[in-house]
C-alpha cells in the first residue's frame, strides 16, 4: 500500500490502469477512442436494412423477397427443407406477396387498383381458349350418325376402291 492510500484508509486496487491524461495521449489514441464511440451508437441504431446481396427498390430500401418477408412462404420453406413438422399459420400471405389471393402481390388495393384487376379477370375470361369435348372415332361410332350429319365418316373398304 503506497503511504497516503495508508494514511487514508483505504485499498488500492493494483490491478487498476493509470488514469490517462488527454495531454499525454497522441493523435491515434484520440481518434481511436472517438472511432469506438463512434461505431458503438452506429451499430445500436436501427438502419441496418441495407445488406449485401439484396436488390434495393426505386426508394433505397430493401425489395420484397416472399422466402424472406412473408411468414406463410417463409414456414413452407422451412417445412419443405429443414423440419417437416414445422407450423404454418394460418393466416394470408403478405400483402406484397405474389400468393396472396387478393392482391397478387400489387400491395394494398385502392379502389383504381380493384378496378384494374377485375379488368384484368374479365379480359382473361374473353380471350381464354374454347373447351371443346373431346370427340373420338370410338365415340363418334358409338351414337347414331345423325348427330354427326356435317362429319364425313369413310369406312376401310371406300378408300380401297
Amino acid at each position: 500500500m503506497s503511504p497516503t492510500a495508508a494514511a487514508r484508509g483505504r485499498m488500492v486496487n493494483p490491478y487498476a490502469k493509470p488514469a490517462q491524461n488527454v495531454v499525454n495521449m497522441s493523435r491515434q489514441s484520440q481518434q481511436r477512442v472517438a472511432n469506438q464511440t463512434k461505431r458503438k451508437y452506429k451499430l445500436c441504431s436501427n438502419n441496418n436494412k441495407k445488406r449485401k446481396g439484396d436488390q434495393l427498390t426505386l426508394q433505397g430500401t430493401v425489395a420484397f423477397q416472399s422466402k424472406r418477408d412473408c411468414q406463410i412462404c417463409k414456414a413452407k420453406s422451412i417445412r419443405k427443407v429443414h423440419l417437416p413438422d414445422y407450423k404454418i399459420p394460418k393466416r394470408a400471405h403478405h400483402v406484397l406477396c405474389s400468393m396472396n389471393t387478393k392482391t397478387h402481390g400489387l400491395g394494398e388495393l385502392s379502389e383504381q387498383s380493384m378496378a384494374t384487376l377485375a379488368d384484368n379477370k374479365r379480359y382473361k375470361a374473353i380471350t381464354a381458349p374454347i373447351n371443346r369435348p373431346n370427340v373420338t372415332v370410338r365415340s363418334m361410332l358409338q351414337l347414331p350418325l345423325e348427330k354427326y350429319s356435317l362429319l364425313r365418316i369413310e369406312s376401310p373398304s371406300h378408300n380401297q376402291q
